[in-house]
């Protein structure tokens, strides 16, 4: 009995695989003479560089698909995204034109408010010199000369410049 070398593709085991058996069924594959079996192993050769190409650029190729797909799902969401940020960027312009709107609008009251005390410490001033001439009305009433008229105007303008 005379052993005989055969070559089988097996996808579970790799891309090639060699075994030896008793009997082969194929003659082509039995190893007989040099330039035959020169032969058989380039073509053995070729058919494992073929298979192990095959296996090793599946995983890539599939790579490749996945990243062009991605691209083009990228660059539409780039474009959304760029959209969304000029559409942002306007409410932004907008909403600090209504800041600088609504802080405009607080200066002014602000200067309403001090508009207002100026005219209160005003008024204030015009009641308390209304009091003073009553008073000093009254006391050139009840005294009948000029003396005490004097005396009142010196503590009229204390009064004015501590005040003030």
């Amino acid at each position: 009995m005379s052993a005989t070398t055969t070559a089988t593709p097996n996808a579970r085991d790799g891309p090639l695989t060699t075994g030896l058996t008793s009997h082969s069924t194929e003659p082509s594959m039995i190893i007989s003479s040099a330039p035959d079996t020169e032969a058989q192993a380039q073509a053995l050769l070729a058919a494992s560089l073929l298979t192990l190409g095959s296996t090793a650029t599946r995983p890539l190729e599939q790579r490749a698909i996945d990243i062009h797909a991605n691209f083009k799902v990228l660059a539409e969401q780039q474009k959304e995204v760029e959209a969304h940020t000029k559409v942002l960027a306007e409410l932004n312009d907008e909403l600090a034109k209504l800041a600088k709107e609504g802080q405009d609008n607080l200066k002014e009251i602000g200067d309403v408010q001090n508009w207002a005390e100026l005219l209160e410490r005003d008024l204030l001033v015009l009641e308390e010199v209304d009091r003073i001439v009553a008073e000093d009305g009254e006391e050139a009433d009840g005294e009948g000369n000029n003396s005490g008229r004097k005396n009142g105007d010196k503590s009229k303008r204390r009064w004015w410049s501590r005040r003030w």
